[in-house]
């Protein structure tokens, strides 16, 4: 292997578009409570204010990822660094990963780790991360995955992890559940 470490970015331009549309699908949902709260149907002006808030939420955790300086996913000879959060990385021995597998739901793709001690890496991740993480594995996907829906360089990550990791399971398909071990 080599010394040196190799980052993966997200791409910044598909990460502004999609805060811009995060707030702006917010701007609407608020507009659209105030709207159903005028008309007195309060159960669908709640509902469209916690759809408002969700946007709004979504556009700040996109914006700080653009303003970060992390990458997305960070490989060195000992370890795959996969930011989690902005500021939160959780590190894989790269012993300790298995394989990996290619899916998509709904036209995101996604990398899903096969990993030795998931246990170990639970204790890493933070608390919202790991809900997240525990619906993952409650539907049939692995456990961890790194997002490469927004990452540049999507074939040299394939290429380097099929470099540093054996192949278990590859599963390339549309909206199909995982059901590996």
């Amino acid at each position: 292997m080599e010394n040196t470490t190799i980052n993966f970015y997200e791409s910044k331009k598909k990460l502004v578009f999609l805060a811009i549309m995060s707030f702006a699908f917010g701007l609407i949902c608020f507009f659209m409570t105030y709207v159903f709260f005028d008309e007195s149907d309060y159960l669908v002006g709640v509902l469209m204010l916690a759809a408002g808030l969700l946007c709004f939420f979504a556009a700040y955790r996109t914006g700080k990822k653009v303003s970060g300086k992390n990458p997305h996913v960070r490989m060195t000879e000992e370890h795959l660094i996969i930011y989690v959060l902005t500021d939160h990385p959780v590190e894989f021995r790269w012993e300790d990963i298995r394989g990996y597998i290619l899916y998509s739901i709904y036209g995101n793709a996604f990398i899903g780790l096969k990993l030795d001690r998931e246990d170990y890496y639970d204790q890493q991740m933070p608390q919202s991360a790991k809900k997240l993480s525990k619906a993952n594995v409650k539907m049939g996907y692995p456990q961890y995955n790194i997002v490469v829906a927004h990452l540049k360089e999507k074939e040299r990550l394939l290429e380097e992890l099929e470099k540093r990791t054996p192949q278990a399971d590859i599963y390339q398909g549309e909206d199909k559940t995982y059901s590996g071990a």
